[in-house]
């Protein structure tokens, strides 16, 4: 099974929903899974990152849960 960094992974927001998306062996991103983003109140880039990758984490967990 391949191992995969914080590197191969991106995270793309876009009107209220994110996208998770993996690296592969050719270096290219390839859609995993997704989920609604739509934090309350204003928040830097920054803040706004961490949020998502915390989200994105979640994510992932639960549906490496259900195979």
């Amino acid at each position: 099974m391949p191992m995969f960094t914080l590197q191969d992974l991106q995270i793309s927001l876009q009107n209220d929903k994110a996208s998770i998306m993996l690296k592969d062996e050719q270096d290219c991103f390839i859609h995993i899974n997704g989920f609604s983003f739509n934090p309350e109140g204003d928040q830097t880039e920054s803040e706004l990152r961490k949020l998502a990758l915390e989200q994105a984490k979640k994510t992932l967990i639960a549906a490496a849960e259900d195979l």
